[in-house]
């Protein structure tokens, strides 16, 4: 009996053994695959373009920096102070997020800032997450936007150039978005016309409404001609109406500056230019000549010639008509 329980004993010890031999191989597979997960995380947080870094809430110390981070400043700041290793200076940041991100309870704030140490601009994420230990700690997730903003900048500074020129100048701009509608004018455009800027909107709708009923089928007409090719370029002349109700000449010039892949027009620039002067110089030149070219001479009594010189068009032969009756009745 005694023989058999020790045998019993024996076999317990064996199985015991190799209980916890099979307990450490599969300790040391689930450590092994941890960490290659976590490798994996590390190796996908290091090929991001975007700074990731956690610092403690209370000692302010690094705790983890990916490899952006660590390239953009040539070093690798882990385990230092965060406000003097990222900021060179001797206290925490006056736009420390701690306080902000605290009273989030877990939620992202987001935020703007431009490094002068490393001359760069990032738009933020901050929150608070626990650590490793339990620990509640900040994690910032930063996007390197230092082209976008010089891009940016360089684009107001040429917005601001572009209206200084266009304010300038004494003829209207436009701006057309054929797909939309949507139209943009300088403040000539409206001033030409004795309006205030924003009188009315910016469209292709008021464009309409502004031209002469004679002249807006002609006008349409010579977009419809332009857009299909038959014309070679997009110039005509209008009347449109003022502020006070009466008539300005304009002469419209533009040109197609952007179309789609399939060759679809998507928009058009141009200017207005008032010709309204040169109209009533070509106009009065016009007066002028068919009144010397229809002139009234008597040769004798009850006889007088008018003689015509060039060919005779309606508006001329009614101007003429006019004319000659002008001059039988005043010569009886």
């Amino acid at each position: 009996m005694i023989n058999q329980l020790e045998i019993r004993i024996k076999e317990l010890e064996i199985e015991l053994a190799e209980a916890k031999a099979m307990n450490e191989t599969a300790k040391k597979e689930a450590d092994l695959e941890q960490e290659r997960l976590r490798q994996q995380i590390l190796t996908i947080l290091d090929s991001l373009e975007e700074v990731i870094y956690v610092t403690d809430m209370e000692t302010y110390q690094v705790l983890y920096t990916n490899a952006y981070l660590k390239n953009a400043l040539g070093q690798d700041v882990t385990g230092k102070i965060c406000y003097q290793a990222l900021q060179g200076l001797d206290s925490p940041c006056d736009f420390c997020t701690n306080d902000i991100i605290l009273k989030l309870n877990g939620q992202p704030y987001h935020w703007e800032y431009h490094n002068p140490i490393i001359k760069r601009d990032y738009q933020l994420i901050d929150k608070t997450i626990s650590w490793l230990d339990g620990r509640l700690v900040r994690l910032e997730v930063a996007v390197d936007v230092t082209k976008f903003k010089q891009t940016e900048r360089a684009l107001q500074e040429q917005e601001k150039w572009y209206k200084a020129a266009l304010n300038t100048t004494n003829d209207g701009f436009w701006d057309w978005d054929v797909t939309t509608g949507e139209t943009k004018f300088s403040d000539r455009y409206y001033t030409m016309l004795g309006y205030e800027p924003g009188d009315f909107p910016s469209s292709f709708a008021s464009w309409e409404k502004l031209l002469h009923p004679e002249d807006l089928p002609i006008a349409k007409q010579h977009v419809e001609d332009y857009f299909k090719g038959q014309i070679p370029e997009y110039k005509v002349d209008f009347r449109a109406r003022t502020k006070d109700g009466g008539w300005r000449w304009i002469e419209a010039r533009g040109e197609v500056v952007d179309r789609d892949e399939a060759g679809n027009i998507l928009k058009m620039m141009g200017v207005h230019i008032d010709i309204t002067a040169q109209k009533e110089v070509v106009e009065s030149q016009r007066r002028t000549i068919q009144e010397l070219s229809t002139p009234i001479i008597p040769i004798m009594d009850g006889i007088i010639v008018m003689p015509l010189i060039g060919s005779l068009d309606s508006r001329r032969a009614q101007d003429t008509m006019r004319t000659l009756l002008k001059g039988i009745r005043e010569q009886r």
